[in-house]
């Protein structure tokens, strides 16, 4: 059961990309000097939407539900963090895994990561998570990774450390990550994501 749901969960994900698709989440594997993640979210929020930002899924007939948030009232560390919050009367005849997305740059085929991140929950039904997904240039998904299966996170808590490992496989093209959680059954609840970090595993 908990497989199947976080299976779902990956379709829910790849259907709202395609959805959503942007042309500054293509042609990854070149980056400009000094790339910097900004996983701690301290970079100015007028960056969050360009093509080294996190960028914020929000869909044109449900955003009066949705709120996301680049803020300073709840942080693990530094300033800020980012939130998305779901409102008590989201709509439920549609499923959707609200998320920031950003690209992961440069990284090596068939070399191993470890994402790890904070986040601090308020009333969750399902579990928020920290998702990585691979794709190739036919825009198909070829790796999916979460957190959800070792760190499965919901109801209400303070920040707490999540993490997974990945590795890109052949024919990846670009690298996604995403801080997220679904709707509608977490409708009425909150969460925070802060001080995202990627290394390459030993």
């Amino acid at each position: 059961m908990k497989n199947s749901l976080i299976m779902l969960l990956a379709i829910l994900i790849s259907i709202l990309l395609i959805s959503c698709s942007d042309d500054s989440l293509t042609n990854t594997k070149t980056s400009k000097p000094g790339y910097d993640f900004n996983g701690g979210f301290e970079t100015s929020v007028n960056k969050f939407n360009d093509d080294d930002g996190w960028i914020p899924t929000i869909l044109p007939e449900t955003k009066e539900f949705t709120n996301f948030v680049w803020g300073a009232d709840e942080k693990h560390s530094g300033n800020y963090s980012v939130a998305i919050s779901i409102d008590a009367n989201h709509p439920t005849d549609r499923l959707i895994a609200y998320n920031w997305t950003k690209l992961f740059k440069p990284f090596e085929i068939n070399n191993e990561y470890e994402v790890k991140g904070w986040i601090k929950t308020l009333n969750l039904q399902s579990s928020a998570f920290i998702v990585v997904q691979c794709w190739n240039s036919s825009n198909e998904m070829v790796g999916f990774f979460t957190t959800q299966r070792e760190h499965p996170i919901g109801g209400t808590t303070d920040w707490t450390e999540v993490k997974t490992k990945f590795t890109p496989p052949e024919n990846t093209d670009n690298v996604r990550i995403r801080l997220g959680l679904g709707a509608p059954e977490n409708s009425g609840c909150e969460v925070w994501f802060d001080d995202i970090n990627i290394e390459a595993v030993k």
